[in-house]
């Protein structure tokens, strides 16, 4: 499994990682793109549960890639 201090986690076929600095969506998001990635979006209880561990590490918020559609409620 690979971690970096709990910085960096495999979870299925998803990599997940932090640096743990805080910042608002746009930045956040602009961010993960820029390393090819997107915001974390969990799909199930063994992703949310990475996340959580991430979250409980640096106690802080964080940003999910879960976003309100164009129309109302998609």
């Amino acid at each position: 499994v690979l971690a970096l201090n709990g910085k960096i986690r495999k979870v299925g076929e998803k990599i997940l990682a932090s640096n743990g600095k805080e910042v608002d969506f746009a930045s956040a998001l602009e961010f993960c793109e820029e390393a090819g990635g997107t915001l974390a979006t969990p799909m199930n209880e063994e992703e949310n549960e990475a996340i959580l561990g991430i979250v409980k590490q640096y106690n802080r918020y964080v940003y999910l890639g879960i976003k309100e559609g164009e129309a109302s409620g998609q």
